[in-house]
């Protein structure tokens, strides 16, 4: 699973740079019941290397599905993510 987007981020002079029809993949998780650390991994294309990673955290739902299923709901639920689609 995956989310692919248009991502607009800034490099270290404050310019935005825009990451065109990106990858957002989650590549690890870690964390217990009451927190979970999710780490996005952006990239240019499925096949390359991360270009940005973020670290983004969420309260799991332990009844619900397992933590990196939930980590990308929590993401399509965040504003930056808005129009992210499934791929």
């Amino acid at each position: 699973m995956a989310l692919q987007m248009n991502y607009t981020t800034q490099d270290q002079f404050g310019n935005n740079v825009v990451l065109s029809n990106c990858y957002i993949k989650i590549s690890k998780v870690s964390g217990d019941k009451n927190t979970v650390s999710a780490y996005v991994d952006f990239t240019v294309n499925a096949d390359d290397g991360s270009v940005l990673q973020r670290l983004h955290r969420f309260s799991p739902d332990m009844d619900g599905d397992n933590f990196i299923r939930q980590a990308y709901e929590h993401l399509k639920t965040l504003s930056e993510f808005s129009g992210a689609t499934d791929v």
